[in-house]
């Protein structure tokens, strides 16, 4: 179970339906493959809080509101109200963004 209700529908985070102490290992995982040359123990990830902690977005305006992009189509948008990982700050701007605009 996750905390997120756009889960699998939208691309913002891929792994958190694991647990964060998983995670973090995917996440050494994924950078090892990507330099091939630091063996994996050697990798640290430095973590705060398992929410709350992004602090960039791409939210896009569409025709049905504001959102994120749909996991693997690009070119579709999950209309959403909030987002468990970003910072609260980013969340207060998207709310903001909807009352000062709310025909999008």
């Amino acid at each position: 179970m996750t905390l997120c209700p756009y889960f699998g529908s939208c691309s913002g985070c891929t792994i958190q339906n694991l647990s964060y102490a998983q995670q973090l290992e995917k996440k050494k995982e994924n950078i090892s493959n990507y330099f091939r040359k630091i063996p994996h123990p050697e990798i640290q990830v430095f973590s705060d809080q398992e929410f709350s902690y992004r602090n960039r977005m791409e939210f896009i305006f569409h025709s049905k509101g504001l959102g994120l992009r749909a996991k693997d189509q690009p070119h579709k948008i999950i209309d959403i109200d909030h987002c468990p990982i970003s910072m609260p700050r980013i969340n207060e701007l998207l709310s903001d963004i909807r009352t000062h605009f709310p025909d999008v």
